[in-house]
Formats: structure tokens, sequence, C-alpha cells
């Protein structure tokens, strides 16, 4: 079957309390030697179209990793890969690959600090610049970092770092890999 309807049944299960380990958190396209962890690509994926090829949002966004045209097309570019629109749907090699560089570059920009990085990804990096003014820098004390997402304005996208956040820790232990909670250092 299409690999978004796990998912979709796992969400349903969760909101009950049954969690379908591992259906609903399907690997079905290869995320190795990506430009970030395997385990983030996949979260990323899985939240933003439940591994839905096809998958067009309200703003235009396209494909697994739900890129924005323009987005993909500066991504494309700076990669210097070659890039077509409806590559976004039809080939997820090429969609995992961009957004995964775009995900990478957030991650850069913002220090290595996964949750900045990822409400950068859905909201874009000047909130999260607006955010970090408005409510503090967690990596420079204050507020702790769970606070600082809760005061995250936009509940879409404060809800989307934490499932991000806990998809991550899924995908490792699916995986076996032996790392540490992605939020263990801002829990101390």
């Amino acid at each position: 079957g299409r690999p978004e309807n796990p998912v979709w049944v796992a969400r349903r299960a969760g909101a009950s309390g049954a969690m379908l380990v591992p259906d609903g958190w399907p690997s079905p396209y290869p995320t190795e030697g990506l430009a970030i962890e395997p385990a983030l690509t996949k979260a990323i994926t899985r939240q933003e179209s439940n591994f839905d090829t096809e998958a067009i949002s309200s703003a235009n966004a396209r494909g697994l990793m739900q890129l924005l045209p323009a987005t993909a097309q500066q991504v494309a570019r700076r990669l210097n890969t070659p890039h077509q629109l409806p590559w976004l749907q039809a080939n997820p090699a090429h969609n995992l690959r961009l957004g995964s560089a775009y995900l990478d570059q957030m991650i850069g920009r913002f220090g290595g600090t996964w949750p900045f990085a990822i409400a950068a990804y859905n909201a874009g990096p000047g909130r999260v610049d607006e955010w970090l003014q408005t409510y503090g820098d967690p990596r420079q004390g204050r507020p702790a970092m769970l606070d600082w997402m809760e005061q995250i304005p936009f509940g879409e996208t404060r809800n989307y770092v934490q499932r991000v956040m806990e998809n991550v820790a899924v995908y490792r232990a699916l995986a076996g890999v032996n790392a540490p909670h992605p939020m263990a250092a801002w829990l101390r």
C-alpha cells in the first residue's frame, strides 16, 4: 500500500493512546547519504507529508518534505543540481535531497540547534530570529529550551517542533542508533 496510510492509521491510534510501532514510522525511501541524519530526514518527512509524494499544501509546498517552489529552486541552485518543479512530487530522491540540504542549511544557521532549525523549516528562519529576540535564546541560558518551544506563538509550529523531535527519537530507536534523545542537551 501507500506509505502514508499506516502513518494516518498510527496517528489515529495514537490519539487513543495506542502506539503502532514500527508501522506508523515507515522508512519507504532511502535517506542515507543525505545532508542530515536519516532519523531527522524521516521525522520531518513523516510530519510534513506522511510520506505522500503527491502532497501539496495550501501554501503550495510540494512532495515528501513539502518544499516551496522558490525554496527548492534556491537550494537546487546552491547545490548546482538540475531542478524542475514537477520533480518535487515525481522524484522522491530529488525532494529528499533538496529538503535535507535546506534543513542542513537551517541547522547551520542556528548553530546546530535542532529545535530552532525545525521551527525555521516550518515557519521560516526570519520568524525564528524574531522569536529569539522576543522570548530569549536558550543557548544563552534563558529561557529553558522547553519553555522557549512552548512560547512559539504559532500553534502549528509549536506542535510541529514537538512532533518532529518525538519522531527523531522513534526513528533512532527503530534503527538501533544508540544516541541520546535529541532534546537531551536541553533537559539538564
